[in-house]
């Protein structure tokens, strides 16, 4: 035991265990479950600390007590330690967060705190000039938090973090949202997805969901994903049908992250059940949440918006779904694609055949295209920008205005006489998807929906194999082991939304044909497309026109390649041609190559690999054949 009146402290060891004399209702975990808990506890840090760090975690429960609360706490230390990131302090004793003391840690951490941990439990019997000491006391440990994280210090939750300090609510500010029930057990099975698998929170689970039972709770005001960026929330779909939801927005976080004036906070529901603290997936994001608290991991925390499956999936039966796309790809046998698709994003038709294009651009504003024909064909376009607020998009410009709700989209152009159209949401796939490779073809992707795929007819063996069946870019460029000539490819990509990402930075990838020539691979929904953008010949040929589908759905190419004829000096005889068929419609037809696209290989080959190109971007692709052409002059 340690007495209060030796706070403050300073911590020398790599970690310190203080305990009020109050009892507590959880144990500190066997030694069978610390040797699981090590054996999870990754070996590395992803960020290297900046300097000496420490840690107060706090397991003050003053309303349910969690059984994993120690067993949480030692997983903790247990990641400080054998990573060399901080140094740990627990306590289940208030007097650790008098400001006094927290000016000794770099972050502290709620871990399954419950009720108002700024006063004495049981603090209702107390004598009233009693009360209203610990009353002013819990006043200036309040004001001192704030301070402590807007300074530039971390603030970490844990579980039940959110189900603390009702009474201010500087703290729901603080954290970013309160407990409003857990529709979700311990015992049931859920699947937690990964909202954004290339931020540093998540990047070690490789897009790959959690599945695996735990206690899931739901969030009330002041809980907004616009005011913080979620990186992990429930799958619905995919986890155990429950009737008792409260949110219309079907929005059940799980993981976030948000700045707090210069300081940082960090939270995640996971942690109700021990056996959360043993799981490497787990201690992962409970390690790389801290290193950002801490302030030694770099994360942005700008919000982005909810994938639509939970947005278009009902209360009632997690099952239905109203989303278009996803019938569709059902019908062709196809799972939906694992993507951050945001739900005000997309197209949207007018009965009178005028398409709107509606994009984000990251912190909540968006840009819509409207694209009216003119009698010569060619297509009028009319940007409008808006900002989603309560569900609600509204668009101006010096052209008109617009208004998105629920899926449906209105516009009033004053070009056209002000004229007001209305749109719906269209849901467009491509005609060739998961079209499988007719006999004879080459495979170079293997593709079974739900089925992990192989590199084996690949160079680089570091790119990612989902488990939808996919690959993910990573770890450089990737070829092709066989050499190819003249051929019909066939290939299907998915760019991941990046709304703040801009250019040549928004699901940039690319496919060479002989490793020189360029078929771009990028963003470029609703842009007026240039040759660098999707379907573009690098530095060559723009594409016809843009028949790009939005980042979050795949897509595909289908490539029709001649290679150039060559003298016997090995000087071109004739160029290579091209022509590219975009989701089943022709961008590029019959180009003809002088030469390589920029950024490809020099000179001329009769045969040379196919080339994926790594340009930083979770990029992923699937489904790749080959049919080698015969050779017609």
């Amino acid at each position: 035991m340690r007495n209060k009146s030796m706070w403050p402290f300073a911590v020398g060891a790599a970690a310190v265990w203080v305990h009020s004399c109050g009892s507590a209702s959880s144990a500190p975990p066997s030694e069978a479950d610390v040797q699981k808990i090590l054996a999870a506890a990754p070996a590395q840090a992803p960020a290297t600390p900046a300097k000496k760090r420490r840690l107060l975690v706090s397991i003050v429960a003053n309303g349910f007590v969690h059984s994993s609360r120690e067993t949480g706490a030692r997983a903790m230390e247990i990641l400080g330690q054998k990573t060399g990131a901080w140094e740990t302090v627990v306590s289940n004793d208030l007097a650790a967060l008098e400001p006094d003391n927290l000016k000794n840690f770099d972050a502290v951490c709620f871990l399954n705190t419950t009720g108002d941990v700024f006063m004495p439990k049981d603090s209702d019997k107390l004598p009233e000039d009693q009360k209203a000491a610990a009353r002013a006391r819990a006043e200036r440990m309040q004001k001192g938090l704030v301070d402590f994280v807007s300074s530039g210090k971390g603030f970490i939750g844990v579980h039940s973090a959110t189900d603390t300090l009702y009474n201010w609510t500087g703290y729901g500010d603080l954290i970013g949202g309160y407990f409003d029930g857990h529709p979700w057990n311990s015992g049931d099975d859920v699947s937690v997805r990964v909202e954004d698998p290339s931020h540093p929170i998540t990047r070690h689970l490789n897009g790959q969901s959690l599945n695996f039972k735990e206690e899931i709770y739901q969030f009330r005001e002041p809980y907004n994903r616009s005011k913080q960026r979620v990186v992990m929330g429930l799958d619905l779909a995919k986890s155990m049908k429950k009737d008792n939801l409260k949110r219309k927005d079907n929005d059940y976080a799980v993981t976030w992250l948000k700045s707090f004036g210069a300081g940082r906070v960090f939270y995640t529901s996971l942690g109700h059940r021990e056996d959360k603290f043993m799981d490497p997936r787990v201690m992962g994001v409970y390690l790389s949440g801290i290193q950002f608290a801490l302030g030694d991991l770099k994360a942005d925390t700008t919000p982005i918006p909810q994938p639509a499956a939970n947005l278009l999936t009902s209360n009632a039966s997690a099952s239905t779904s109203a989303n278009l796309t996803a019938a569709a790809s059902s019908a062709a046998g196809l799972e939906q694609p694992p993507s951050v698709y945001d739900p005000v994003m997309g197209e949207y038709v007018n009965q009178t055949g005028i398409e709107a294009k509606i994009y984000p651009e990251g912190d909540n504003n968006y840009r819509a295209v409207l694209l009216q024909k003119n009698n010569d064909g060619s297509l009028k376009r009319t940007e409008l920008t808006g900002k989603l607020e309560n569900n609600t998009v509204n668009f101006r410009s010096n052209d008109g205005e617009g208004r998105w709700s629920d899926n449906a989209f209105v516009a009033t152009l004053t070009s056209n006489k002000a004229l007001t159209y209305s749109f719906k949401k269209a849901h467009r796939l491509s005609p060739t998807l998961a079209m499988r490779p007719p006999a004879g073809a080459v495979v170079l992707l293997p593709f079974v929906p739900g089925a992990a795929t192989n590199l084996g007819e690949w160079t680089n063996p570091n790119w990612v194999l989902m488990s939808d069946g996919s690959v993910r870019v990573q770890g450089g460029d990737n070829k092709t082991k066989r050499e190819f000539g003249d051929i019909k490819l066939h290939i299907e990509w998915m760019t991941p939304l990046m709304p703040s990402a801009r250019g040549q930075g928004r699901g940039n990838s690319g496919v060479y044909l002989q490793d020189r020539y360029e078929v771009q691979v990028l963003d470029s929904f609703g842009l007026d497309q240039q040759d660098n953008d999707a379907g573009g010949l690098y530095r060559v040929s723009k594409p016809r026109t843009n028949a790009s589908l939005p980042p979050g759905v795949w897509q595909t190419y289908d490539i029709t390649f001649r290679a150039p004829r060559l003298n016997a000096d090995g000087s071109m005889a004739k160029k290579a041609n091209i022509t590219v068929v975009h989701n089943g419609v022709v961008i590029q037809e019959n180009v003809e190559l002088e030469k390589q696209t920029g950024g490809g290989a020099e000179g001329l080959a009769a045969k040379a690999a196919i080339k994926l190109q790594d340009h930083s971007n979770p990029v992923r692709y699937r489904n790749i054949w080959v049919q080698e052409l015969s050779n017609q002059g």
